[in-house]
């Protein structure tokens, strides 16, 4: 089983250059350089957004389209998720 280290939305942190003004992110953010250690991630990522974060609304567009090879460069549990995923696809890592 593969689960978010603290929140799955550090993942969208993790993966924030293929998100940037996609889905109401702002263009220019950068997460902290150390999103991965932080709680609220949700409040991160709603803050970078215009009219904030819902989970509801926004978790699965983001999910679509997060580059799962920047977050895993930038998210350790993304990581074991996208070779996880790989695996069971039989695609080289």
């Amino acid at each position: 089983m593969i689960v978010a280290q603290r929140e799955y939305e550090s993942w969208f942190l993790a993966a924030s250059l293929s998100l940037r003004g996609r889905h109401g992110i702002s263009p220019d953010f950068t997460p902290p350089a150390d999103h991965a250690a932080k709680r609220d991630a949700k409040g991160i990522l709603g803050a970078a957004m215009v009219g904030g974060y819902d989970p509801i609304r926004h978790q699965a567009q983001l999910t679509r389209a997060m580059d799962l090879d920047e977050a895993a460069r930038g998210n350790v549990s993304s990581r074991r998720m996208r070779d996880r995923l790989r695996a069971i696809w039989s695609v080289p890592v």
